[in-house]
């Protein structure tokens, strides 16, 4: 991995899976070399979010539906 002299942040994107490095005056910078692993766990992790949504907001759908036969 190549060193980026003068970062004195970093910021992860787990959007569009990049990491910029924040420099002393300001410039953010691309990281081209962050590891597969990193890559794979926030692709992962992203994945289960979205299905943990969709779980929840059909969970959600089901109790506010009335039930069979009954009426609001």
């Amino acid at each position: 991995m190549s060193q980026l002299t003068g970062a004195t942040d970093y910021d992860v994107q787990f959007l569009t899976l990049r990491t910029l490095c924040v420099m002393e005056d300001g410039e953010r910078r691309e990281v081209d070399d962050v590891p597969q692993g990193v890559r794979v766990t926030a692709a992962a992790s992203a994945g289960g979010s979205a299905v943990l949504a969709g779980v929840v907001a059909t969970a959600g759908a089901l109790q506010a539906r009335p039930a069979a036969g009954k009426r609001a």
